[in-house]
């Protein structure tokens, strides 16, 4: 939810709230009020009741204006308090009961009684209340939207300056050599937001070289040792006279090297992959890579007796050589290292498609972990752990959708093109 949206919606939540119990207030207060001054005129008639009454002992010639009054004799010749009473009468030319405020109190004349009950309507100062409230009511919303329209204007011109430093923000790109340079705002709070960004940015591009730097430099410095090591334990196994333990410990030691070499250069791959800096893109023809790879593995593939089945067409695509080549050739070699002897590799090339299928048992890892770092369905020494790992980074980089299934004693590997489909 946006901030402007989630702002409005608590503004609009508490003013109507606020407007209702307000008016609600206001109708009451009114009410009683106009009450309170109904019940100031009733009295100032009762008033004038007693007076005219003291004078001449008669209600003869009175003349009562916009008032209902009831006489009655009490059968008791007994003096009443003055009460006030909210009553209905009905009126024959509305055909309904209309609310009343009424006064009753008593005369006393040396024979009799007086029950005197004066009435007062109540309908129009009703009347007067709804429709005052019902104005306020009208009134307060045009108020509330004409607020909430400024509010969108206003909104919209204070935080501008933001939404265009935050997209600048958002499509910086941290291997960018160029400063992110955003604008200044007039507002405190904007301002130490842009300068916390650009400290940060800052932060990130420094953390990213220095990184790039040691991968860099780890790497190039762990060559030189290993094929140091290679190279003495491949003299040291031409040496004469070697016991079949020595043999066997400088064997151990070159496949250790061998790799630990292999898993330098892939981890330096990953690293660039994540890094991009690998070289443009260029048209390459998936067909052309995929024979020239196979020619390469035949060696290996005969000699586990493999079942080989292609079906290749030509589908171009637009992207890097080096990450072509690595892409299909570690699949085709997980294939052969995973697959099971004189089993089948079938691999089809057609329709913006590549998939890779061989034979072997079921997995004994969940399927969600097959293209984690390090994680392998198998013992294999010659297996690093990291193939899936480079293969699963250059699909997510160039967006190629990649699929795995197990179905019919077989593992397939789908590559989707598509996006990076190009003219052959």
């Amino acid at each position: 939810m946006k901030l402007l949206t989630k702002t409005s919606l608590i503004i609009i939540t508490i003013s109507v709230f606020i407007i209702f119990a307000s008016n609600y207030m206001f109708f009451h207060i009114s009410k009683m009020m106009i009450k309170n001054y109904v019940d100031e005129e009733l009295t100032g008639q009762m008033h004038n009741f007693q007076n005219m009454f003291s004078q001449k002992g008669t209600f003869d010639n009175y003349i009562f204006l916009n008032t209902e009054v009831d006489i009655k004799i009490l059968e008791k010749n007994q003096p009443l308090k003055p009460v006030f009473i909210d009553t209905v009468l009905l009126k024959k030319e509305q055909e309904a009961y209309v609310p009343y405020r009424a006064l009753r109190f008593s005369l006393k004349s040396p024979t009799r009684t007086h029950q005197i009950t004066i009435y007062k309507s109540l309908v129009s100062s009703d009347q007067l209340v709804q429709q005052i409230t019902l104005a306020s009511i009208i009134v307060v919303f045009v108020f509330m939207l004409l607020i909430y329209t400024m509010n969108q204007h206003v909104f919209e011109k204070v935080w501008s300056v933001f939404f265009r430093n935050l997209s600048k923000v958002e499509s910086y790109d941290i291997k960018s050599k160029d400063k992110l340079e955003v604008e200044p705002s007039e507002i405190d709070e904007f301002d130490k937001l842009n300068r916390v960004h650009q400290s940060m940015v800052e932060r990130m591009q420094n953390d990213y070289l220095n990184l790039k730097e040691l991968t860099a430099n780890t790497s190039h410095e762990l060559q030189t040792p290993l094929a140091v090591i290679k190279g003495k334990a491949e003299l040291l196994l031409q040496s004469e006279n070697l016991q079949e333990k020595e043999l066997t410990a400088i064997n151990t030691i070159l496949e250790t090297a061998n790799r630990l070499s292999k898993l330098n250069q892939s981890l330096l791959m990953i690293s660039r992959i994540e890094n991009n800096q690998y070289g443009e893109a260029t048209q390459i023809n998936l067909h052309q890579v995929l024979t020239n790879l196979i020619e390469n593995y035949n060696i290996l593939i005969d000699a586990r007796q493999f079942d080989l089945k292609i079906n290749s067409s030509n589908v171009c695509v637009q992207m890097n050589a080096v990450l072509v080549e690595v892409l299909i050739s570690n699949l085709i070699k997980n294939a052969i290292v995973h697959g099971s002897e004189n089993g089948k590799i079938q691999i089809n090339l057609e329709n913006n498609q590549l998939l890779i299928c061989n034979s072997g048992e079921p997995l004994n890892i969940p399927k969600e972990q097959l293209f984690k770092r390090f994680v392998k369905s198998s013992s294999n020494k010659n297996s690093s752990g990291l193939g899936l790992e480079i293969v699963h980074k250059i699909c997510n980089y160039y967006q190629i959708k990649i699929d795995y299934n197990y179905q019919n004693e077989l593992h397939c590997f789908a590559l989707d093109f598509s996006k990076i489909i190009a003219n052959c």
